[in-house]
């Protein structure tokens, strides 16, 4: 019994250090990761808005409205050229076979859909994966007028 209880305290102290390492390793790289996250989001945006310079976030009252009317919004920027809105960013979570597919999708104020890039996704590799792998099927969605249904 005596020996039994020594274990389980080396084993507690080994969780602890490998915890507090980890929970120290985390602070240090997490707001790296998250300026990289944030350098491709923007990326993606000058990807399908070319002419913006500038993408502003909404109102946090109007992206509240659109949230509750679709839930899968998780994000809406203003894009804009020269101080101009051209158009909408929305970064939206989508339910995929194996978790969230999230993309952004550009709206011009015309009507028509900028374009479309998918940032993250866990699909199968030769089946699911093809809306990052065959480029034919982001290019299929810009210039369509989104007010009429795609």
């Amino acid at each position: 019994m005596n020996e039994t209880i020594k274990l389980g305290i080396v084993l507690l102290i080994i969780t602890a250090l490998a915890g507090g390492i980890l929970a120290g390793v985390n602070s240090m790289t997490a707001p790296v990761i998250a300026e990289r996250e944030k350098l491709e989001s923007f990326g993606a945006l000058l990807e399908i808005f070319p002419d913006a310079n500038d993408f502003v976030p909404i109102e946090d009252s109007l992206l509240d409205q659109i949230k509750s009317a679709n839930g899968n919004v998780t994000e809406v920027l203003e894009a804009t050229e020269d101080g101009n809105v051209v158009g909408y960013a929305f970064k939206v979570a989508s339910g995929g076979f194996h978790g969230d597919i999230v993309f952004q999708l550009g709206l011009y104020s015309s009507g028509t859909v900028a374009g479309l890039k998918v940032m993250q996704h866990g699909e199968t590799p030769g089946f699911g994966a093809d809306i990052t792998d065959k480029p034919e099927y982001a290019e299929s969605f810009p210039g369509k007028n989104f007010t009429q249904g795609l």
